[in-house]
């Protein structure tokens, strides 16, 4: 163990790590990039002042059959190699080592803390970041602003996003649990006034999945204690935290004003309603990429490409409007996303990890009830997996890596399954995750910055400054923006307004191969074509973009008139006659027919 003075600093930089997932930013969209630079950062502060000095008397124990599978995951996206993917291959590794490296800190600190210590530090830790995210969720729900938050919120913001602050929320509830064995019982009441704050705001995000899991993990903790306590124990226990869901439930039943669920009747009536229009996305999305995976069940159709193959088999979802607001980024299943992306095999792994962890984590808690509360934690994060994309955003799946790093610890007297490695050996891998994990984030950051600038100037009309900072976006580390946009579409519209016309069809033909369907940049290649005169090549393109996105009239009108040119009057009038149906008052197609009619 280290020195009581220098245990204090570390339980201090351990406390910070641990609001990670709290971190915002005005100067970035995607709020992820500062959580994990934030991270890295006092990761690496941690690392050179205490972990590097710290003397391992003996060899560290690591689970050998979870070491083997996380060693093994990585490989899963070599398909990259075979479906035309390969590009994003790094991005996708650097991505992995985040998680990784949330881990290897989570045993380091279980280590150098010992058990009793490093539960206590987690937990209050947690309680304290939670309970001020909480409090501050709970004053916005009354009209009392502290943090002014843009209109916009970037992915992965904790901080004024309601899914998302759900998701990390119900994933660190069950930790609170821990600190009640740490603490005095005249504190008890101050813990259970920070449990009702917490679970108030969780019910005040409406978020739907989020009371589903939290009335199933309510269930599995009522049953870990009826069997594993004594009968005052159990008694206690399950009145108190029964107590705390039915007084905030009855607390959170109060309408929020200004939201798309003000009242919790709203949201449990839509719970079940496939016509529901979040419902309804999601099974579209679970049935595209059934589809994809049934096409590819190898190899996947790409890394990073779901978002790009989606419109391919829901083409009618997508209009004039919303094909610039893309909800379609995840399939909202993250195993259904891996398979439909890299292949049936990386689920598969992925599964066996999740099996690992949770026995794992199982075996221990029949000793220590402690280990309960992180294997619940642990299995709320997996079972958000189903529903939504939490493994995509560090705020969402951060408990869930700490807990499969407290699965990796093994005590060093256990004589099965266990890989013992040098404190020295592992120390320096841990280095070079941070190293890695702290350059990759500071050039993600960096390009984020520069294509932000970048879509501002193109607002203005600026397009030759516009490219000027696209070109300082990383192709390697940054090729799409947080809306899953290629980069490139941006470098093509620049190109495009400023008449390089081949440059700009060369740039949309390299960016359709980052997203096959997307159908922003299939309406630009086509009106490319026209634009060099190609009307031929540009009179396919439109009519097999018209056959994918029915309900996009612009392209249609632009069709229209190719036909119109080409003197085709049969296909104008079959094409007029349809417009006329489906956008009657769209004073440029009136425009267009009146054109057609004096001819």
């Amino acid at each position: 163990m280290l020195k009581q003075s220098s245990n204090t600093g570390l339980k201090f930089l351990a406390g910070l790590i641990i609001f990670s997932p709290l971190i915002y930013s005005s100067a970035i969209m995607n709020m992820e990039l500062a959580q994990e630079m934030y991270f890295f950062c006092v990761s690496i502060i941690l690392f050179f002042i205490y972990l590097y000095r710290f003397k391992a008397i003996e060899k560290i124990g690591l689970n050998k059959t979870l070491i083997v599978l996380v060693l093994i995951f990585p490989f899963t996206f070599f398909t990259a190699i075979f479906n035309s993917s390969s590009s994003f291959l790094i991005l996708q590794l650097t991505k992995l080592m985040v998680p990784f490296a949330v881990m290897l800190i989570t045993v380091f600190l279980f280590l150098i803390f010992g058990e009793e210590t490093f539960f206590k530090v987690l937990s209050i830790s947690v309680v304290i970041s939670i309970t001020l995210f909480s409090l501050l969720g709970l004053l916005e729900v009354y009209g009392i602003i502290i943090i002014k938050l843009p209109t916009i919120i970037g992915p992965g913001s904790t901080l004024g996003h309601r899914s998302f602050a759900a998701e990390y929320l119900l994933s660190a509830l069950p930790i609170i649990l821990i600190l009640k064995n740490y603490i005095q019982k005249k504190q008890q009441p101050v813990l259970m006034i920070a449990a009702f704050i917490n679970v108030s705001f969780l019910l005040f995000t409406r978020n739907r999945s989020a009371i589903i899991i939290l009335a199933a993990s309510l269930l599995l903790l009522f049953l870990f204690i009826a069997f594993q306590k004594g009968k005052r124990d159990k008694i206690k226990l399950i009145i108190t935290s029964a107590a705390v869901v039915i007084v905030s439930l009855l607390f959170a039943l109060q309408p929020v004003k200004g939201t798309q669920r003000p009242e919790m009747g709203s949201t449990i009536e839509t719970f079940f309603d496939t016509d529901f229009k979040s419902n309804n996305l999601r099974l579209k999305f679970w049935d595209a990429s059934l589809q994809m995976i049934t096409s590819k069940p190898l190899t996947g159709i790409g890394l990073m490409k779901w978002s790009g193959y989606f419109p391919k088999y829901y083409g009618e979802y997508f209009d004039d409007k919303n094909i610039y607001y893309v909800q379609s980024i995840h399939s909202h299943n993250e195993f259904l996303e891996l398979a439909s992306e890299n292949g049936i095999v990386s689920p598969i792994i992925l599964m066996l990890i999740i099996f690992v962890i949770a026995i794992s984590l199982w075996k221990k808690a029949k000793a220590d009830e402690n280990y309960f509360f992180i294997l619940l934690s642990f299995l709320i994060t997996i079972a958000f997996s189903l529903v939504a994309f939490p493994l995509h955003k560090f705020s969402s799946y951060f408990f869930a890596a700490i807990s499969a790093g407290i699965a990796l610890t093994v005590n060093n007297n256990e004589s099965k399954n266990i890989i013992k490695t040098k404190y020295n050996h592992l120390k320096y891998v841990f280095l070079f995750l941070l190293i890695i994990g702290f350059i990759v984030s500071f050039i993600r950051i960096k390009s984020e910055v520069s294509i932000e600038q970048a879509i501002y100037l193109k607002d203005r009309k600026q397009y030759v400054m516009m490219l000027q900072k696209l070109d300082e976006v990383s192709q390697i580390l940054y090729p799409f923006d947080p809306a899953r946009q290629p980069v490139d579409y941006y470098r093509g519209l620049g190109n495009y307004f400023l008449r390089k016309l081949p440059e700009a069809l060369q740039i949309n033909l390299e960016a359709i191969n980052s997203a096959p369907y997307n159908p922003l940049i299939l309406r630009n290649i086509a009106a490319i074509y026209y634009a060099i005169g190609n009307r031929e090549k540009a009179e396919q393109l439109y009519e097999d973009y018209i056959k994918l996105f029915p309900n996009c009239i612009n392209p249609q009108l632009n069709l229209l008139w190719i036909y119109d040119e080409n003197k085709e009057k049969a296909k104008a009038e079959k094409l007029l006659a349809d417009l006329l149906k489906k956008a009657p008052d769209n004073p440029k197609l009136i425009e267009l027919k009146n054109k057609l009619n004096s001819n």
